[in-house]
C-alpha cells in the first residue's frame, strides 16, 4: 500500500514540475515577443519608421501565440500559474 501512495506521490510531483517547465518556457517566449515589439515601437515613436514590417510579423506572431496558450492554459489555476510566470519573467525585459 505504502508503495502504491509512494508511485502515485511520484508521478504527480513528476507531472507537476515537467507542467511548470513547460510553462516558463511559454512565459520566456511569449516575453522575448514582446520585448522585441516594444523595442520596435520606441524606435517607431522616435521616428525610425524602417522596422515597422518586423514590428508588424512580430505583433501578429505575438497574437497568435496568445491564442495559442489561451487554449493550452484553458483552467483558471493555469491561467493563474501563466500570468504570475509571465509578469515575473517580463521584468527580464526592463
Amino acid at each position: 500500500m505504502k508503495t502504491r501512495r509512494f508511485t502515485a506521490v511520484f508521478f504527480t510531483t513528476l507531472f507537476l514540475i515537467s507542467c511548470g517547465s513547460s510553462m516558463e518556457r511559454d512565459a520566456k517566449k511569449m516575453v522575448d515577443l514582446q520585448c522585441k515589439v516594444e523595442k520596435l515601437q520606441q524606435k517607431a515613436f522616435s521616428g525610425d519608421m524602417s522596422n515597422t514590417e518586423e514590428m508588424q510579423e512580430l505583433i501578429a506572431e505575438a497574437a497568435k501565440m496568445k491564442r495559442e496558450m489561451n487554449e493550452k492554459y484553458s483552467e483558471m489555476e493555469e491561467k493563474a500559474s501563466f500570468a504570475k510566470i509571465l509578469m515575473q519573467t517580463k521584468s527580464d525585459c526592463n
